[in-house]
This record gives C-alpha cells, structure tokens and sequence, in this order.
C-alpha cells in the first residue's frame, strides 16, 4: 500500500501547480462568498460551490496515489470551470446592469471591486488548473 502512495519529497512542477490552483479555488469561494453580501447579495448563488468542493475533494483523493495523480488535475479543471459558469451565470446580470447605457468609462468605474477581484480569481485559477493538465504530477 505504501509503494502505491504518492509521497516522494520531491515533487514536479505539476503537482505545485495543481496544490496551487487548490488554493486559488479555495480563495475564489472565498472571495465570492465575502464579497457578495449587502447589495451584491441579490447575485449570490450557492450552487457555485458544489462543483468546486467536489473537485477539491476528488482531486485531493485522486492526487495520494501514483496511478492516480494523473487524473487530479483533469477532474480539478472541469469541476473549477463548471464553477466558474456557475459563477458567470450568477452574476451576469450585474454587468448588463452596469453596461445598460453602454460601455463607458465610467460604467467602468462603477463595477464594484469586489465583484472585479472575483472574476479575476475565477479566470487565474481556470487557467492554472488547466496548465496542471499538461504538466506531469508525479515522478516516474
């Protein structure tokens, strides 16, 4: 059992870059759950999450074992990029309320920062997880 477990002290770099886009995952939930209360509440959806612990969960397990840990990052993706549709479905009537009158400069300045940091935490940990896909996740 101890042979089939992934616990090389050196690891590769698509192990870091899976761990880190669990992190990333982790405070883009974060973000999104602290960010969105008060007038912002209204664009708050719950079922954001599902996915995205689902991932966290089944990648974590799929990530302990050598023959397995290849498969982490896939399931980390697809479950991170649902969440993030759902994130997107969420919330997109918050832009087209904004923009109603047009792009403007300062429809610009009005998007809320917080709703901005989380779009963007959203869009980093989708790419990272995607790029934990291609890179190998444990030594051979």
């Amino acid at each position: 059992m101890k042979k089939e477990l992934n616990l090389n002290c050196y690891k590769t770099v698509g192990f870091y870059f899976s761990v880190l886009s669990m992190i990333l995952l982790i405070l883009s939930m974060v973000l999104y759950k602290t960010k969105f209360t008060g007038i912002l509440s209204e664009y708050y959806n719950n079922v954001v999450f599902i996915p995205a612990i689902i991932g966290l969960v089944l990648s974590v397990i799929l990530l302990i074992f050598n023959k397995t840990s290849k498969y982490s990052p896939i399931v980390l993706w697809v479950c991170t990029f649902i969440s993030f549709l759902l994130f997107i479905q969420a919330i997109y009537m918050y832009f087209t309320g904004v923009f109603y009158n047009g792009v403007t400069s300062e429809a610009i300045a009005l998007i809320n920062k917080g709703v901005l940091v989380s779009v963007v935490f959203y869009l980093i940990t989708c790419v990272i997880s995607n790029i934990a896909v291609w890179l190998k996740q444990s030594k051979d």
